[in-house]
């Protein structure tokens, strides 16, 4: 039961990781397009 509990608890925090990840690996490819751009245009 408490084993259980700490899996979900770890499962949740690594979901809410990957969330956060997922939305900087967005964000830096986004600004990295518009430097090139910038750069080009």
């Amino acid at each position: 039961m408490f084993l259980d509990f700490r899996n979900k608890k770890w499962s949740l925090l690594i979901e809410k990781l990957t969330q956060i990840f997922k939305l900087y690996v967005e964000f830096f490819i986004i600004l990295k397009f518009n430097f090139f751009d910038i750069v080009l245009f």
